[in-house]
C-alpha cells in the first residue's frame, strides 16, 4: 500500500521486478524494425506517388507543347493571309487611275 505523509511520500510493500536487459534489447530492436519498415513503406508510397505527379505533369506540359504549336502556327497562317490580302487591296488601289 502507499501513504502519503506530508509533503514527501512514503511507498509501501512496493515490489519491482528485475529488468532484464536481453528483453529491453529485443524490445529496442523490435520498434526499431517496425519504424523502419514503416519508413520504408512510406518512402515506396511518396516514390510512387512522385512518379504519377512526374508522368501527370509531363503529359501536361506536352499537351500544352503541342497546343501552343498549334496556336502559333494558326497565329501566322492568319498574319500571313492578312498581308497578302492588305497588299492586293495595296496592288489594286494603285492600279485604279
Amino acid at each position: 500500500m502507499s501513504k502519503i505523509t506530508g509533503k514527501s511520500e512514503m511507498i509501501e510493500n512496493v515490489e519491482f521486478s528485475p529488468v532484464d536487459p536481453s528483453k529491453v534489447a529485443e524490445r529496442v530492436r523490435a520498434v526499431a524494425d517496425q519504424s523502419v519498415e514503416q519508413s520504408k513503406e512510406i518512402f515506396s508510397k511518396l516514390s510512387s506517388d512522385a512518379e504519377t505527379a512526374q508522368t501527370a505533369v509531363k503529359s501536361t506540359v506536352e499537351m500544352a507543347r503541342t497546343t501552343s504549336n498549334e496556336l502559333l502556327v494558326r497565329t501566322l497562317t492568319a498574319l500571313q493571309a492578312n498581308t497578302e490580302a492588305g497588299f492586293t487591296h495595296l496592288e489594286a488601289l494603285v492600279a485604279v487611275t
